[in-house]
């Protein structure tokens, strides 16, 4: 169960995932790409949009992230 920091949004995912490395992001996101994927940040946020009955990744393991912006389309990897 996952609770934010004002207790106001609580929920289960049915995947939980604590991933050390971009080949680990990356094969959760394969394995679910058909799915709802949602990324934990602080948890100080009061709405519900991190929420998710599906996959919920912590990404505490990943000390940075690389933004790649091409056609249009941003990708973070």
């Amino acid at each position: 169960m996952i609770r934010n920091f004002g207790q106001n949004v609580i929920f289960s995912p049915k995947h939980y995932y604590e991933p050390k490395s971009e080949s680990e992001v990356l094969d959760i996101l394969n394995r679910h790409k058909h799915g709802t994927i949602r990324t934990q940040g602080s948890l100080h946020a009061w709405s519900d949009a991190v929420a998710s009955d599906d996959v919920f990744l912590n990404l505490k393991n990943i000390s940075s992230v690389h933004v790649i912006k091409e056609d249009g389309v941003t990708r973070v990897v």
